[in-house]
């Protein structure tokens, strides 16, 4: 049960995408930007817009380089594996691949990704960011992931973090600094600094002048990510945007895929953040911008819309499990505790897996979730819950390890189990369930952050109408994947999912393998999903032929790196 050393890279997990917005101009290019595109076709020059996703981020980590050590597999089979690299297997970078081979018809082999000449800003190791890693349990006290060379909140930054921030040492992050980036995509971007962010707004890991103690943890140090994309731009001059690099690019086709960030710093900020577009009036407004000038250059763009966060198991429901086993396909292989990210499962699963195992029942883990929610107010009897968010959840289960520990007869008597769990657990009541210290959602507030969920979805929806821009549901096929997806006659995405490799991946779940660690970023295999998702749209709007992703060719790293990291085998 030593999983206390843990929640300082944990803290980090729920903001790992959030970013802050800037300041003014820069120095000379080191890139220059390229002339105008010849070439008709649309595949011509892909340009990716937008955030952590579109960057390939993955498990609160940003990573290009391929033979970065993973220290924490040390005793297992697969010790001296390297780290996992996102970036490579994002979904842009497999859209990328496939509008090569259908530009060229001839094979284009995911090893470019990773070389010199790659369109990705590939970052050196040990990466960026805390990134979460598979991991020996022997190391991490029962969990199989940990935090890769992580630091503590607060207590500085990493070398590669700290270089990341100055435009005179940024390319020591990098494997490819000479070349030309075609994936724009900054790790924490919002939809206005797309817009507006010239610099990043602090030197260095430091606090931002000006913001509540209270939001730092949501806005500090995430202007990192914006010289490592965007160095190579500086012949702009003060007009230096993301947006306006984009454009320099000349893209022949652009996707644009934002707002994600929007809503965390929303969430995340008790709504104090004032830098993110949260009305639907807002969100049009500056999508419509961003859509406009691409075109202006001649592209052809695609906009994709953000799924429901709620349904990410970053959060995990505190609503007992057999409420929703009640509706779910007679028929269907899966328990809820496979498709949801659910507190008691999580709790019985935590019980189950300790040597020797705590004799906890699944109902039995749900009294304590009651009990946990009476206490901070997450409704687990009324049929709009709240939630634990993943740092709030191991939070809970690290408590209640160490209260069966000093008094393990309590396992005998569940109601005083519960009462002396909710006794020992601190769960900061300051932030009274609006995010603050990134521990747990209220129902009224999980309805509000839904609330603005869906003003961003309403105004990216109104910008691609007005613009007469395809869209690419994102939020549909999260929601197909999830367990709305199993609900009554299951959608044929999520039983699709379920196919990969049956018994063991894929679903929404914590761990079900669409989704990497850190519980909001895709695992590779969710990636190709969302990779397909734009490749149909991209089709059926512009007539290409971009050939699909294959899923469970990603899964087991057929003709790709290595099987997903993410996703059980």
């Amino acid at each position: 049960m030593k999983i206390k050393h843990l929640q300082r890279a944990f803290a980090l997990v729920a903001m790992a995408a959030l970013a802050a917005c800037g300041g003014g101009g820069s120095s000379s290019s080191t890139i220059p930007a390229p002339g105008p595109s010849t070439a008709p076709n649309v595949l011509a020059r892909v340009v990716g817009v937008g955030d952590s996703l579109t960057a390939g981020y993955q498990s609160a980590g940003w990573l290009g380089a391929t033979n970065v050590p993973n220290p924490l597999l040390t005793g297992t089979p697969y010790a001296g594996a390297p780290a996992p690299f996102g970036q490579e297997n994002g979904w842009w970078s497999l859209l990328y691949q496939q509008a090569q081979n259908a530009l060229t018809g001839a094979p284009f082999s995911p090893f470019l990704m990773a070389g010199p000449t790659s369109p990705l800003p590939l970052i050196a190791g040990p990466g960026i960011g805390n990134e979460l890693v598979p991991a020996n349990p022997a190391l991490t006290g029962g969990l199989e992931f940990g935090p890769l060379y992580g630091t503590a909140p607060g207590a500085g930054c990493k070398a590669n973090d700290q270089a990341a921030y100055s435009l005179s040492t940024v390319a020591t992050t990098l494997m490819n600094p000479s070349g030309t980036p075609l994936d724009l995509g900054i790790p924490g971007l919002t939809i206005h600094e797309e817009i507006a962010m010239h610099q990043p707004l602090v030197p260095s890991c430091a606090a931002i002048p000006g913001i509540p103690a209270a939001v730092q943890g949501v806005v500090g140090g995430e202007s990192e990510d914006f010289w490592p994309v965007l160095h190579g731009f500086t012949n702009l001059g003060s007009s230096l945007t993301p947006l306006s690099a984009a454009v320099s690019l000349k893209p022949t086709l652009a996707t644009v895929w934002l707002g994600a960030n929007d809503l965390l710093k929303y969430a995340f900020s008790a709504g104090q953040w004032q830098g993110d577009d949260t009305t639907v009036a807002q969100v049009q407004s500056d999508m419509t911008t961003i859509i406009n000038q691409l075109k202006a250059t001649g592209a052809k763009v695609v906009v994709a819309n953000i799924p429901d966060i709620l349904v990410a198991p970053q959060f995990f429901t505190v609503q007992d499990p057999a409420v929703l086993t009640a509706q779910l396909a007679p028929t269907l292989q899966p328990s809820v505790c496979d498709i949801q990210a659910n507190a008691a499962c999580t709790i019985e699963l935590f019980a189950t897996s300790q040597s020797p195992a705590l004799p906890i029942t699944l109902p039995e883990a749900q009294s304590l979730v009651v009990a946990v929610s009476n206490a901070y107010g997450l409704g687990a009897t009324t049929s709009t819950p709240g939630y634990l968010t993943e740092t709030g959840m191991l939070t809970t289960i690290e408590t209640l390890g160490g209260v069966i520990k000093a008094n393990p007869t309590l396992l005998a008597n569940p109601t005083a189990l519960a009462t002396a769990l909710v006794g020992a657990l601190q769960l900061d009541p300051s932030g009274a369930g609006t995010g603050l210290g990134g521990n747990y959602f209220t129902p009224a507030w999980a309805a509000q952050v839904q609330s603005v969920n869906d003003n961003i979805n309403n105004g990216i929806l109104a910008a691609a109408q007005a613009t007469n821009t395809p869209l690419v549901d994102t939020k549909t096929l999260e929601d197909n994947l999830s367990w709305k997806g199993a609900i009554g006659n299951p959608n044929p995405y999520f039983l699709q999912a379920l196919t990969i490799n049956p018994g063991k991946c894929c679903t929404l779940g914590f761990g079900g393998g669409i989704l990497s660690f850190d519980g909001l970023h895709p695992s590779d295999t969710g990636y190709a999903l969302i990779a397909n998702a734009f490749i149909q749209t991209i089709n059926t709007a512009y007539g290409t032929t971009i050939n699909p992703v294959s899923p469970v060719n990603v899964y087991n790293g057929t003709g790709y790196f290595y099987p997903d990291p993410f996703a059980q085998h």
